[in-house]
């Protein structure tokens, strides 16, 4: 197993620094770029399908995208400053903003409109998913100076009322709900599980030093990423993980999407993409074309959408 981790190393570097193709003789996969102006850093990114999406930016830009006759065409509003993140249901119609101190936006007409949900200036929201009949939010709230403790929260009228969740933690940083309802939320302090839509909550200590950025779980299979190259595995579904280190420390990783037990994507800092096909004990990097920050990734369907800094927006298609 060493020299097949030493080998990767060297792949991972070579590939990253040089911007050449893993050795394998396959041609670099490169993603493709969406002509969005740049109004700000793109902070969160939610597409309903293929073809149609929304984007918000650090500096309050709402973006809306739309794919028609071979044209992307966005149009752009600007809601308020400190947005971190943009969700809607699954069919498109309810969405919902949020951001720092409190600030969440509902839209109930896929985005022609929005108004303000009133909540606590002290909370501070940094991801979301939305199901079918309900919608998960995380956070943190701001007890006094320096002081905090993890913030979850469930709704289940189109986010007109939100129920707060008893869960330890300190900040509550990122959310995954896979298809078959596990919900996995990466904190400061450790990993939250639950296989019951939030009833009965597992935690668990990240391995290693950590510091962790996201993770998911499909079926027994559990990845984990970090910054400096950190990298956790799971093979029993994140009832236990270990560190698995295969990621170079010059690498940091900020967003998973895991389309399936084995295959999922990782991104990060300077443009860095990561693919693996085999639950995460491989990677190989994948060619963006350009050196800005990445923030967040999003599956809708068979295509991959990622968006940092400076406007950076990108996309791969994807097979079922």
């Amino acid at each position: 197993m060493i020299h097949k981790r030493r080998l990767l190393v060297a792949i991972i570097c070579l590939a990253v620094t040089a911007g050449v193709s893993p050795g394998s003789g396959e041609p670099p996969v490169f993603w493709n770029h969406l002509p969005v102006k740049n109004i700000g850093d793109w902070r969160g990114l939610h597409f309903i399908d293929e073809n149609y999406g929304f984007l918000v930016s650090r500096q309050g830009y709402q973006v809306t995208l739309n794919y028609d006759d071979s044209l992307w065409i966005s149009q752009d509003k600007i809601l308020e400053r400190s947005l971190n993140g943009i969700c809607f249901s699954p069919g498109g119609e309810t969405g919902i903003a949020y951001g720092a101190r409190g600030r969440l936006y509902r839209t109930l007409d896929s985005g022609r409109n929005w108004s303000i949900v009133s909540i606590s200036p002290k909370y501070w929201f940094y991801d979301m998913v939305y199901r079918d009949s309900y919608a998960f939010l995380v956070g943190t709230e701001l007890i006094s100076r320096g002081k905090s403790t993890g913030l979850a929260l469930v709704t289940v009228d189109r986010g007109q009322s939100w129920k707060r969740l008893e869960i330890e933690g300190n900040s509550l940083i990122s959310l995954d709900i896979a298809p078959d309802e596990t919900i996995t939320i990466v904190d400061q302090q450790g990993i939250l599980i639950s296989r019951d839509t939030g009833q009965v909550w597992e935690k668990l200590p990240i391995p290693g030093e950590g510091p962790a950025k996201a993770a998911a779980v499909r079926g027994k299979r559990g990845i984990m990423v970090g910054l400096s190259g950190f990298l956790a595995l799971s093979e029993d579904g994140g009832r236990s993980w270990y560190e698995f280190d295969v990621i170079p420390e010059n690498i940091s990783l900020v967003d998973l999407e895991m389309v399936d037990s084995r295959r999922a994507y990782a991104i990060g800092g300077n443009g860095v993409i990561l693919y693996t096909e085999d639950g995460g004990y491989n990677w190989t990097p994948q060619i963006a074309s350009m050196e800005f920050d990445l923030e967040e990734i999003h599956r809708a369907g068979n295509r991959v959408f990622v968006g940092g800094k400076t406007g950076a927006l990108m996309y791969i298609d994807v097979d079922d």
